[in-house]
């Protein structure tokens, strides 16, 4: 449990970097109250993960170890949602260069957590997966790339 945490901590400030240049790049093609919405939730995530983390490192009790790894799979399930669906709810278009770019920021994503989390396979697939499976869905119905 401690390496899974110790090998997110980083993310959660990229994370949050990279929604702020998403929500700049975007800012003005897509309608504010969805940018921000996106945007805030991306950050609440983040806030709760490292939150999480810090929790998890002061105690010494196993029970509330595993109590806040629990939570903090929760966490995940929601930060790969908030990236999964950046492209679909972000974009104008699924043909459009923006949802293209956004895609693939997303399957880098996907690659990255799946490096590092691969020694957790339940929480690398279900990460992957929830970003995964919507922009797949997403493009094959549309016809898109």
């Amino acid at each position: 449990m401690a390496n899974l945490f110790a090998q997110t901590r980083s993310s959660n400030g990229l994370k949050a970097f990279f929604g702020g240049v998403v929500f700049w790049w975007l800012l003005g093609v897509t309608p504010l109250w969805l940018l921000g919405g996106w945007y805030g939730f991306l950050l609440a995530v983040c806030i709760a993960r490292v939150r999480l983390d810090r929790q998890f490192q002061r105690t010494s009790d196993w029970n509330e170890k595993t109590r806040i790894y629990r939570f903090f799979r929760i966490t995940s399930k929601l930060d790969a949602t908030a990236l999964g669906l950046m492209p679909i709810i972000l974009s104008p278009s699924p043909d459009s260069a923006i949802a293209i770019t956004l895609s693939a920021a997303s399957v880098g994503t996907a690659a990255l957590a799946f490096v590092i989390t691969h020694s957790f396979k339940h929480t690398s697939i279900a990460y992957c997966s929830i970003v995964l499976i919507p922009n797949i869905i997403w493009q094959a119905a549309s016809g898109g790339a």
